[in-house]
């Protein structure tokens, strides 16, 4: 059976909330399927799972991002004739790929419910449009909170189903904590950085509850080439945390920080000329250590993450 990635699934979360920023959606949506050697990233448009069950999931999520989230919420209350279109155009969307889905023609489903994410996250631009810095920086709190909420839940539930991870929903809610705080006091670039973390902790920590049973299951791998896609795939993830978490450090951390990120590449890098060469058994393991070197760089930028 093959492994779906951890990376897929998170990211399916998130949008429950319409909680992640624009420029985050435009980075990381919709979510490919794992790249191969040397691609250099490719063209990601409507690469989503074709498993059923994950996109139930994804229909669950946009209905919920296009009626009853924040994003909604501003749409409506913008009053702005491009936005409300836009989201009726994603909600149309949302019904064709329901339809579809309901016909099992998956490919239709998956590509109609794209469209309707796109649709709707451009929408959500329109309804910001005329916001104040000071505005957009609230919005993009309040986004950023909903999200941070939606993950922790996530990771509580799996948690207790797991029996282990409780010590990290702890330190999620205390992450929370500070930055609601933060923001009461009008520190709001504290409070977004705060939340981050707290972002960065749950994300991490759903990844790391999931991957451990895949490494259980490591055996249903088909082969190593496909096990090296996976370890593509949360190589990516945690380049894309690394970047979020530094941008909002000081210049001390990010030179403390940057030796590591460049072995990480380096390593990715040999990584990827390794299995142009077939050789996958020695790629999956050079990933790996480019990862590792990651989990190290956030480590050292003051977020305590499962290794």
């Amino acid at each position: 059976m093959k492994i779906v990635s951890a990376r897929m699934a998170l990211l399916g979360i998130l949008i429950l909330s319409g909680g992640y920023s624009i420029q985050e959606s435009q980075a990381n949506e919709p979510v490919s399927v794992p790249k191969t050697a040397g691609s250099g990233g490719g063209e990601q448009t409507n690469k989503w799972s074709t498993n059923p069950a994950q996109i139930a999931q994804r229909m669950e999520s946009l209905n919920t991002l296009l009626n009853t989230s924040t994003g909604a919420q501003r749409i409506q209350a913008a009053n702005n004739p491009e936005a409300t279109a836009l989201r009726e155009k994603a909600l149309a969307q949302l019904r064709e790929g329901k339809a579809a889905f309901q016909r099992q023609d998956y490919d239709a489903a998956k590509k109609s419910l794209a469209q309707a994410s796109q649709a709707m996250f451009e929408a959500m631009r329109k309804a910001d449009g005329g916001a104040s810095e000071r505005e957009k920086q609230l919005q993009d709190f309040d986004r950023r909170l909903a999200s941070v909420k939606v993950l922790q839940e996530a990771h509580t539930r799996i948690s207790t189903e797991k029996g282990r991870g409780q010590e990290t929903n702890v330190e999620i809610q205390k992450a929370m904590d500070e930055a609601t705080k933060l923001h009461q006091d009008g520190k709001l670039p504290q409070a977004r950085s705060r939340l981050d973390e707290g972002y960065i902790l749950a994300k991490m920590g759903i990844e790391k509850l999931r991957r451990g049973d895949t490494l259980v299951r490591s055996l249903n791998f088909k082969n190593k080439e496909e096990e090296y896609h996976y370890e593509i795939d949360r190589n990516d993830t945690h380049q894309m945390l690394v970047t979020m978490l530094l941008q909002n450090k000081g210049d001390s951390v990010k030179q403390a920080t940057e030796p590591l990120v460049s072995r990480a590449k380096e390593l990715r890098a040999q990584a990827e000329k390794q299995a142009a060469n077939k050789s996958f058994k020695e790629a999956v393991a050079t990933l790996e250590s480019s990862t590792d070197e990651l989990v190290r760089a956030i480590r050292g930028a003051g977020i305590f993450i499962p290794g």
